[in-house]
């Protein structure tokens, strides 16, 4: 069975979900709709766990490398959550190290591009 899944919110939780609890995620595909990225996943369950890196569970390890513009504004719109997220943490004295290490990510990708 084939399930189409289109997260609203916070698509990083619905991908570690999925790999943890036996679906493969076939195919992960972006679109654009009145100026905001959406996430479309079609999956299927199979019953195998998947270990599945830091780097794909944030940003989905299609898009973290692809040139096209509609991924780079997938990576600029986690990008902005990861900063956000990180200002608020060290703003409260907790650790941001997550945030850090993905911002980084980024970062490198942008600079051998």
């Amino acid at each position: 069975m084939r399930f189409l899944l289109q997260p609203m919110s916070k698509a990083e939780k619905l991908r570690d979900y999925l790999g943890k609890n036996g679906f493969s995620r076939d195919e992960e595909v972006l679109v654009e709709d009145e100026g905001r990225v959406f996430l479309i996943f079609c999956c299927t369950y199979d019953g195998k766990e998947r270990t599945i890196s830091e780097e794909d569970v944030y940003f989905g390890a299609e898009h973290l490398q692809n040139p096209s513009s509609l991924a780079q504004k997938h990576r600029e719109l986690c990008c902005h959550r990861l900063r956000k997220a990180k200002a608020g943490k060290e703003q409260a004295g907790k650790d941001a190290s997550f945030e850090t290490r993905m911002l980084s990510i980024v970062n490198d990708i942008k600079t051998r591009g």
